[in-house]
């Protein structure tokens, strides 16, 4: 994708601090920059527009449109210093995203299916791959745990 402005006119507006994460405005209004929308995230307005500070920051370094999502390693939405950031596929991003707040026992990749039995289950490319039955949710979610580092790697998530 095309920026919608040059990086030059980026760098004559805003300064990003890579290893704060802290974005401060350089014209017109002079101090910090951007606020936090209920999502968690923050976006800064440029011009009539408004953009998320993450994307921001991957254009600010790279000089380059981020050409995927960016994504944030620890998966909070506040932490966007450089080291913190990469770029993933949406199926990345997915998989690097916290266990749903429906999940009732709270273990990403396990669902109760009766008194004494928990299902151990990741998903792949849109197909749900059956990992196990076993006597403990922690038992189950040890072997999503396995499961989702050997399928996904350095964007696996457990919690």
């Amino acid at each position: 994708m095309r920026a919608p402005f040059s990086h030059k006119y980026l760098l004559s507006r805003l300064n990003y601090n890579p290893k704060t994460g802290i974005w401060i405005r350089l014209a017109h209004y002079k101090g910090y920059a951007g606020h936090r929308m209920p999502s968690g995230y923050l976006r800064i307005r440029i011009g009539k527009s408004r953009y998320l500070a993450h994307v921001l920051a991957w254009f600010y370094i790279t000089k380059k449109w981020p050409s995927q999502i960016v994504d944030h390693k620890d998966n909070d939405k506040t932490n966007i210093k450089w080291s913190n950031l990469r770029l993933a596929t949406c199926m990345q991003n997915r998989v690097n995203s916290k266990c749903r707040i429906d999940n009732k026992n709270k273990l990403k990749g396990v669902l109760h299916s009766s008194k004494n039995s928990w299902q151990a289950v990741v998903t792949v490319r849109k197909k749900r791959i059956y990992l196990g039955s076993f006597n403990t949710p922690h038992k189950a979610h040890a072997a999503y745990c396995r499961a989702s580092k050997r399928y996904f790697g350095k964007f696996a998530r457990g919690a």
